[in-house]
């Protein structure tokens, strides 16, 4: 049984108001990815789901609200809410709760995140190779990385400073397809810490591949792509052996 909302106080704030509406959408987005209700089933009554959970109604209609713009969840007037087909109508921002949903589901959604991550990178590569840009800002972005990385930053601080590293070299596309295209990707991946944890478990080796991006951006070659994208596999396989123990074992066993 899922654990429910706790109850506010007889005097909520703003704030608790937020994060009662927050874990209230949560708990319902995690039912539906983990198929507690099916698609094209009828979701229980408001005042049902309020008890439920021991939120009030106002709560749950916020929160199914937001499911409702998220594609998860269909109203109709008269006939309450109704569940969606999350594979065919929800966006990246599912794939967090899936992972942590479904265990079986984990290392799947590690391992395209990553590909989705590699493709972005390397379209955005591509762009630059063939359009003039200022890559001053990117220089002091990866600048940013290198002190941290020599100060001993934890995981968390490196991804900070990676999302202002992948920014601004997506910024200096001038895409706002790109620019929007990689937030999904770098909340989903806030969302999954034990990722995270693997991608930055040593940030000097991040740092030595941003000292190289800026190399090449100072001067960039077309032709040079091929092995920027093998380095970038690289080093998602490693990261994939990091989150993947056994996986990482028996290539070694296999490699002798």
């Amino acid at each position: 049984m899922i654990k429910p909302v706790k109850k506010a106080s007889a005097r909520p704030s703003i704030d608790a108001d937020v994060d009662a509406e927050t874990a209230c959408a949560e708990t319902m987005r995690l039912r539906v990815i983990r198929g507690d209700y099916e698609a094209g089933a009828r979701l229980p009554a408001e005042r049902v789901l309020a008890e439920e959970l021991g939120v009030s109604r106002g709560t749950v209609r916020n929160a199914l609200a937001t499911l409702t713009t998220q594609g998860l969840l269909q109203v109709r007037q008269g006939s309450g809410y109704t569940v969606c087909g999350w594979q065919r109508v929800g966006g990246p921002e599912l794939l967090a709760a899936l992972a942590e949903t479904r265990s079986a589901e984990r290392l799947v959604v590690a391992r395209d995140l990553l590909a989705m991550r590699r493709a972005l990178a390397m379209v955005v590569l591509e762009r630059l190779s063939e359009v003039r840009f200022d890559v001053r800002p990117i220089r002091r972005a990866v600048d940013a990385f290198g002190l941290g990385a020599e100060a001993g930053m934890t995981p968390e601080e490196a991804s900070l400073l990676d999302i202002a590293v992948l920014t601004s070299v997506v910024e200096a596309t001038g895409s706002i397809a790109y620019q929007l295209s990689l937030n999904p990707i770098t909340q989903v991946l806030a969302r999954l810490p034990w990722l995270r944890d693997a991608m930055y478990a040593t940030p000097t080796r991040n740092s030595a591949g941003y000292d190289a991006l800026v190399a090449w951006l100072t001067h960039p070659d077309a032709s040079a792509l091929p092995v920027v994208r093998m380095a970038l596999e690289d080093a998602d396989v490693a990261t994939m052996e990091k989150v993947s123990p056994k996986r990482a074992s028996s290539r070694k066993g296999g490699a002798r």
